[in-house]
């Protein structure tokens, strides 16, 4: 196709009824853009906003007790043109513009509205700023500090058929805490907060906070808490009917000898479980036993680690044997 051709093609398009149709349309709407940026720039908007805060160049000799602010909460009254190009930049500070010396922070609230309004225009107002002022204390770490155990204050109760295996254990034992001298003299433990769990069917994982302390700060802030649940199972064997209190020229030959004990044993203990246990006969009972022949059978010492453990029978039979001195 030649240039004329093509020239023709253009031409002939805008002549068309398609071609103003369009036309008509892009005016239409260029003329509405031109009326709402009118009427957008006459009005007045009031909008809330985020703008996150930082501290820069902190020295090494500082530690805050309390946490800065993450962000400034500005509530601001803007015209319309104004409000579609508002900024959103983060407040970023040095810390030696508002270090006040023995160990304050301070920004008060004509500084702060000062720091915020440059981000707006003039025509803005600021409403509000939360929060309105920023004073922290710091101390130095590398001085200021004392290293105290966690007293875990944790409630756990496993479901039935199910038991804690082992001690609950913390991820550390202690914490440092951070303060004046005259603070940490105060402090020689923390606590985390009370916690309880029930119905475990599981080794529970948990990580708990530490309960703060006014006037210092304590690190670490939380602590990991492992509570060791199994489930039990169910065993059963046979042990050895042992006699106590008997004379040494006396023997005593039980009915049967071993007797058959069940119990329960945390799933993993339950093939390397056969701890030392004994049924017992006393003597005694046998002089003044009401049965001829039979006597009361009892459970000796069972290791902790055995739950609801149970004998088969609850008496056997006996002979005695006397020997001659």
């Amino acid at each position: 196709m030649g240039k004329s051709e093509f020239a023709d093609g253009i031409k002939a398009f805008i002549k068309s009824a398609g071609a103003k149709k369009c036309l008509l349309y892009l005016a239409f709407v260029a003329v509405s853009s031109i009326f709402w940026l009118f009427n957008t720039a006459n009005k007045i908007s009031v909008h809330d906003v985020e703008l996150p805060f930082q501290i820069e160049n902190i020295p090494d000799s500082v530690m805050f007790i309390s946490d800065p602010p993450r962000k400034i909460n500005v509530s601001i009254r803007e015209t319309g043109i104004n409000a579609l190009f508002k900024k959103k930049s983060k407040i970023t500070i040095r810390f030696s513009d508002y270090d006040m010396g023995s160990g304050v922070f301070n920004i008060n609230l004509m500084q702060l509205s000062a720091i915020v309004r440059e981000k707006y225009s003039r025509e803005s107002m600021i409403n509000s700023i939360l929060p309105d002022s920023i004073s922290l204390r710091y101390v130095d770490p590398r001085r200021d500090v004392k290293r105290v155990p966690i007293v875990l204050d944790f409630v756990a109760r496993p479901n039935m058929q199910y038991e804690l295996v082992g001690n609950i254990s913390l991820s550390c034992d202690s914490v440092l805490v951070y303060g004046e001298r005259d603070e940490l003299s105060d402090v020689n433990e923390v606590y985390t907060y009370h916690v309880e769990e029930i119905n475990l069917t599981d080794t529970l994982y948990r990580r708990v906070a530490i309960s703060p302390i006014k006037n210092v700060r304590i690190e670490p802030r939380e602590v990991n808490v492992v509570v060791p649940v199994e489930k039990l199972i169910k065993k059963v064997r046979s042990i050895p009917v042992v006699v106590k209190n008997k004379p040494d020229n006396i023997n005593v030959v039980t009915f049967p000898n071993f007797v058959k004990v069940s119990y329960l044993v945390p799933k993993s203990q339950y093939n390397n479980s056969d701890k030392r246990i004994s049924a017992i006969v006393d003597y005694n009972d046998i002089l003044y036993s009401p049965k001829a022949n039979k006597v009361e059978v009892r459970i000796g010492e069972v290791p902790m680690i055995y739950k609801n453990v149970s004998l088969d029978t609850d008496s056997v039979e006996y002979i005695i044997e006397r020997y001659s001195e």
